[in-house]
Formats: C-alpha cells, sequence, structure tokens
C-alpha cells in the first residue's frame, strides 16, 4: 500500500488559485468511481476553497464546452448497449432498444414505397369468410330464446 505524502493537502491548499482551478478540472474529467476524493465538497475542502467556487467553475465548463448528448452517448456505447442488452434479457423492450439504436445512428427510419398487389381470388376468399361467419353468428342468435316464459306470462302448467 503506497503512503500519501502529508503535505499534499497543504501544498494544494496554498497553491495560487489557476493552479487549483486546472487541478480541479483535472478531478472533474476524471471518471467519478475512480475520483479521490470522489464528492466534491470533499475536494472543495482538500483544496481549502467554498464549495460555491467549484460549483461556478463546473458551470462555467458547462457552458464553455459544446456538449453533445450523442458524442456522450457514443463514447459510452460500449457500455449502454451492455446496459440496454442486460435490461432487454430481463425485461423485454423492444422500444427501448430502438430507442438507443436510434441515438447511436445505428437505426435509421427511412420511407420505403411498398407495392402490394391482391388479386380478386384473395378478396372474393375473404368476402366468403366474412359471410360466413355472419351467417353463424346470425343463426346463434336466432338460436337464442328471445324472452323468458316467465316474463311473457306463458307459464307452463302441470
Amino acid at each position: 500500500m503506497s503512503e500519501e505524502n502529508p503535505f499534499n493537502h497543504t501544498i494544494l491548499r496554498l497553491a495560487p488559485i489557476e493552479d487549483k482551478k486546472e487541478i480541479f478540472l483535472n478531478w472533474h474529467s476524471t471518471p467519478y468511481m475512480e475520483r479521490k476524493p470522489m464528492h466534491i465538497s470533499a475536494f472543495a475542502k482538500e483544496l481549502g476553497l467554498e464549495r460555491k467556487i467549484l460549483d461556478d467553475w463546473v458551470s462555467e465548463l458547462k457552458i464553455t464546452q459544446n456538449y453533445s448528448s450523442k458524442d456522450y452517448f457514443l463514447s459510452r456505447r460500449q457500455e449502454i448497449d451492455k446496459a440496454a442488452a442486460d435490461s432487454c434479457i430481463k425485461r423485454p423492450n423492444s422500444q427501448l432498444f430502438t430507442a438507443i439504436k436510434k441515438v447511436s445512428g445505428e437505426l435509421v427510419e427511412k420511407d420505403i414505397n411498398l407495392e402490394v398487389n391482391i388479386n380478386a381470388d384473395y378478396i372474393e376468399k375473404k368476402q366468403k369468410e366474412g359471410r360466413e361467419r355472419a351467417r353463424r353468428t346470425m343463426d346463434g342468435i336466432r338460436g337464442l330464446q328471445g324472452e323468458s316464459a316467465l316474463l311473457s306470462g306463458e307459464v307452463c302448467e302441470n
């Protein structure tokens, strides 16, 4: 286990503000799980600054960078693809997978011309099936007793 220099914190606190800003921006660009310390408030304390100052620097950074969610998504594509695949396996959702592929540019919707030819025989067959279904339905309705004998007044005498 490597020993940490006990003077690092003092050196950071005494550094000029421009150096602290550069140190902070390097820390901020490090992946979250690799940051030491992980939280911005702890890092502000280490630099001897108020958290508000670091928050302002983050705001400046976001304004000066042209943030692109598509670039961010593509930079983490492998990780996101794995997470999407895992979630689709656990709970299938084709819309999620489709949306992810659209954002990454791997799925592009485009108009297509589709020509469908239905011949007269097919139409005649479907009409015949429809008429047969309607006939069976009507036969079923006719087979039902219309009104209860008790309600119509025709009571069977024994």
